[in-house]
């Protein structure tokens, strides 16, 4: 604004020869007397636009400094938050390295583990396969040969009946009582013979040789168990009448036995009720039990 100050040195002169002038030259004097006017006033505004604007723009020049240095301490702490982002996925991912790793080991682990698992279910299923080969050997040598004791016939056909073989088993003790019809083991084997009868639910065949010991050994020891049998036989084969009889003289005879308590327990379950004891029958017709040594 220093260039508008020689304005007022030429309005000042202007004023001091309008004063000297001639009359004729004053209205051209006041006539730019009017204009110097109008240019001060126009100068004075542009004076105060210009001070505004100074001031407006040193105002803006203060924001925008202080918003560049806001700006300056936001870019700093992005780099100090990218920094420690930065940071962190290095430490995750390092931290996931480890953990990928310790999985790896342990997946091989577990993969040698299974192996051994395979391999031993592989050592197993050949055991059992060598164990069914020497039962299955054994089931061969345990059959009764021309060769064979008594003894041993009996033996053989007794463990076959522990095992569920009964048609092996009835088969053997009819050999043995072929050698020994009347020997000291030969109701034990009838009755054995009975027992497989009964468990092939070949009741009919069982109940006649039931009878024969009933009929044969009346003072051996399977008198009482054939005579329960017999009664439960009957049952088996809808003859009720018949077989709640000798059930009940099952207790009468022997009521002091383990065959009474079945008998017992037997005839509650059919809704009959059971007789009352009867020890001095049960003593002489059972018999004394003969003591036996089963060849085994």
């Amino acid at each position: 604004m220093k260039q508008i100050k020689p304005l007022f040195f030429v309005a000042t002169l202007l004023l001091i020869i309008g004063a000297t002038s001639p009359s004729g030259e004053k209205e051209l004097i006041i006539k730019l007397q009017g204009e110097i006017l109008v240019l001060q006033r126009q100068t004075r505004d542009l004076q105060e636009s210009f001070d505004k604007w100074q001031g407006q723009s040193t105002a803006s020049i203060q924001k925008i400094s202080e918003n560049t240095e806001s700006t300056a301490q936001d870019i700093s702490s992005i780099e100090d938050t990218l920094k420690l982002v930065q940071s962190s996925n290095s430490s995750n991912l390092a931290g996931t390295t480890v953990q990928l790793q310790k999985i790896s080991e342990q997946l091989s682990r577990q993969g040698n583990s299974f192996s051994g698992i395979t391999e031993q279910i592989n050592t197993l299923r050949q055991e059992l396969q060598n164990l069914g080969q020497k039962l299955e050997a054994s089931e061969k040598s345990s059959t009764a040969t021309s060769q064979s004791t008594p003894d041993e016939i009996y033996s053989i056909a007794y463990g076959q009946f522990t095992k569920g073989n009964y048609e092996a088993a009835i088969t053997n003790f009819r050999t043995y009582l072929g050698t020994q019809s009347q020997g000291e083991m030969s109701d034990d084997a009838i009755f054995y013979i009975a027992e497989s009868l009964f468990s092939l639910a070949r009741y009919n065949e069982a109940l006649q040789q039931y009878d024969r010991i009933l009929s044969e050994y009346q003072k051996g020891d399977k008198y009482t168990p054939s005579l329960l049998k017999k009664g439960i036989t009957l049952l088996h084969l809808e003859r009720r009448n018949e077989g709640v009889g000798v059930l009940k003289s099952v207790i009468s005879n022997a009521s002091g036995s383990q065959e009474a308590s079945q008998a017992r327990d037997e005839l509650s379950r059919l809704g009959e009720d059971s007789p009352a004891s009867n020890t001095t029958s049960s003593s002489s017709s059972s018999g004394p039990p003969q003591s036996k040594k089963r060849p085994m």
